[in-house]
């Protein structure tokens, strides 16, 4: 009884951490896809990877409130392109200082499509909980 216990969490185990590592891991050149905090995808061939680790900042007007300037959200990335790695901060607002929506390393195109949640003003969002949409395409 003990032995088909064991058994059967093991391969619970197993089961749901091949589940969430195939979804979090590949992308293709030139589609968008979503990446969650502390989340790192790569491309098939381990070419381009894409490592999100920090919300810098996220002003965006809540969706609850009637605002005069729609704010921004700015996250900070770690690209790993063949040996060469580098961070960047992209922004959802195209003129802010902290950075573009868009950025190009090596040979590709860096862009930020969307980061979610949206906020809302009764509701504290924690880092963990954001993710984002990127599509990185080549020159």
């Amino acid at each position: 009884m003990t032995n088909k216990l064991m058994l059967f969490v093991l391969c619970t185990f197993c089961f749901f951490s091949c589940e969430k590592e195939s979804a979090l891991s590949d992308f293709v050149i030139g589609t968008p896809f979503n990446i969650p905090f502390a989340g790192t995808n790569h491309t098939p061939d381990d070419e381009v990877t894409v490592n999100f680790f920090e919300v810098v900042s996220d002003s965006r007007c809540p969706s609850d409130v009637t605002c005069v300037w729609e704010g921004e959200s700015s996250v900070k990335l770690n690209l790993k392109i063949g040996a060469e790695s580098e961070d960047l901060i992209l922004s959802t607002h195209l003129k802010m200082g902290q950075g573009p929506q868009k950025d190009t390393i090596g040979g590709y195109i860096i862009s930020l499509l969307e980061v979610t949640p949206y906020p809302i003003s009764t509701v504290d969002v924690p880092e963990e909980d954001y993710e984002i949409r990127l599509q990185i395409d080549e020159l």
